[in-house]
C-alpha cells in the first residue's frame, strides 16, 4: 500500500537510528519533535479576517485557545469547536493552525480551537472535561463573536476526533449546549479497539508513528465511560450529524 505523499515526506525526513521510539520518550520531546515534523507539512496560511488568542477556565486551571473570523461577515456566523489531535499526549494550537485557517477560511464560518491537558501528565477523564469546558465557553461567549450559540459544531482530529464525539454525546445527554453537527478528521482508537488489530499497527509497521505501543486511555466495560474512550462504541441515536 503506497504512503500518502504528505505522509511519506516526514517519514522521509526522519533518520529511525537517530531517534528512540516515541513511546520511550520523555513527553516534552516527543512534542517537540512531533512539532517539527508536522511543520515540515504545513502549508501556507491561508488567510482569515483575523484571529483572537484567549483563555477560557477549564476545570483545573486556564487553557488556550484561538478564535478564528472568517474575511465573510455576516450575523450571527455558525461556529465550529475544533479539538486537535497528537495522540493523546503530544499536539497543541500550534500545529494545528492551517487546518484552523482552511476551514474558517473555505467554510466562512468561525473556528475556536481549544486545547486540553495532555497525558501522562493528566488522566482519563481529564481531557474529555478540559474540552467540554471549551464548549461550554464557546457557546457562552459565542454572540460576543458574532457567532450564533444555537448553531455549535465541534470537530477534531485523531485524539481530538475522539473527544469531540466523546463531548457530543455528553452534550446530547444534558451535560453542555445543544451542537448541530461533528466533524471527524480521523479519530484515535485505543489498542483494545478492532482497528488497533490491523497489521499498520503491528511490528514492523508501516509507519512508526502509529503502533500499539503508543499510550491512550484504557478501555472501560461501562458504556458510560466507554463512549470518552473509543468515539466508535458509542451510541449514535438522536446524535447531531457526524462526517468522517
Amino acid at each position: 500500500m503506497e504512503l500518502d505523499p504528505k505522509l511519506k515526506k516526514i517519514l522521509d525526513s526522519l533518520d529511525p537510528s537517530e531517534e528512540e521510539p516515541v513511546e520511550e520518550m520523555a513527553p516534552v520531546r516527543a512534542r517537540e519533535i512531533w512539532n517539527a515534523e508536522m511543520a515540515v507539512v504545513a502549508g501556507t496560511p491561508l488567510p482569515v479576517a483575523r484571529v483572537d488568542a484567549l483563555e477560557f477556565e477549564g476545570p483545573d486551571g486556564s487553557l488556550a485557545a484561538r478564535i478564528y473570523h472568517p474575511k465573510a461577515r455576516a450575523t450571527a456566523l455558525p461556529i465550529l469547536v475544533y479539538i486537535h489531535g497528537g495522540g493523546w499526549i503530544r499536539g497543541d494550537l500550534d500545529p494545528h493552525d492551517d487546518i484552523c485557517r482552511f476551514l474558517c477560511h473555505h467554510a466562512g464560518c468561525i473556528v475556536a480551537s481549544i486545547d486540553y491537558r495532555p497525558a501522562p501528565e493528566c488522566h482519563f477523564p481529564g481531557p474529555v472535561h478540559d474540552a467540554l469546558a471549551g464548549v461550554r465557553w464557546v457557546a457562552e461567549n459565542a454572540a460576543a463573536w458574532g457567532g450564533d450559540p444555537a448553531r455549535i459544531a465541534i470537530g477534531g482530529d485523531s485524539a481530538g476526533g475522539n473527544l469531540a464525539c466523546a463531548v457530543t454525546h455528553l452534550a446530547r445527554d444534558g451535560s453542555g449546549p445543544a451542537t448541530r453537527w461533528t466533524l471527524w478528521l480521523h479519530h484515535s482508537a485505543p489498542p483494545t479497539s478492532p482497528a488497533c488489530r490491523r497489521p499498520s499497527y503491528s511490528p514492523p509497521a508501516s509507519i512508526r508513528c502509529a503502533t500499539r505501543a503508543m499510550p491512550m486511555p484504557s478501555a472501560s466495560p461501562e458504556p458510560a465511560r466507554q463512549c470518552k474512550i473509543n468515539a466508535m462504541r458509542a451510541r449514535f441515536t438522536d446524535s447531531p450529524r457526524s462526517p468522517v
